[in-house]
């Protein structure tokens, strides 16, 4: 995913170039059967939303694959996080919850995408 994520606090990191877009990787794990859309094992931040999700097909792991042509596809618009709960000193009877991000985000398929537009060009 490609993205300009404001929430890693841009004036605490002087070695990240904030006018450039950040690269993450990860692996589409789910595709809501409800929803259509892609959970992927990749953490988000507030500015991915609206960035692409990059397929990367090909291999050239093996030396015997170097011709293999790799090619990249858009599946995906990256929407949001997916939030995680985490109960503080549950064991002592304390209800206090901490919301974090779990590693996991959503991604709107791209033909959906494609269709919204339409509807918006017509």
């Amino acid at each position: 995913m490609f993205g300009y994520p404001v929430e890693l606090l841009k004036g605490l990191s002087r070695e990240v170039d904030f006018d450039l877009p950040l690269v993450r990787r990860g692996t589409i794990s789910q595709k809501n059967p409800k929803t259509g859309k892609f959970i992927l094992d990749s953490s988000s931040f507030g500015g991915n939303s609206g960035g692409p999700l990059i397929v990367i097909l090909g291999n050239r792991k093996s030396p015997w694959m170097i011709n293999e042509p790799i090619t990249y596809k858009i599946a995906g618009i990256i929407t949001q996080f997916v939030p995680a709960a985490t109960r503080v000193f549950a064991d002592a009877g304390v209800t206090n919850s901490v919301l974090a991000y779990s590693g996991y985000s959503v991604a709107e398929p791209i033909d959906a995408a494609i269709e919204l537009i339409r509807e918006f060009k017509n």
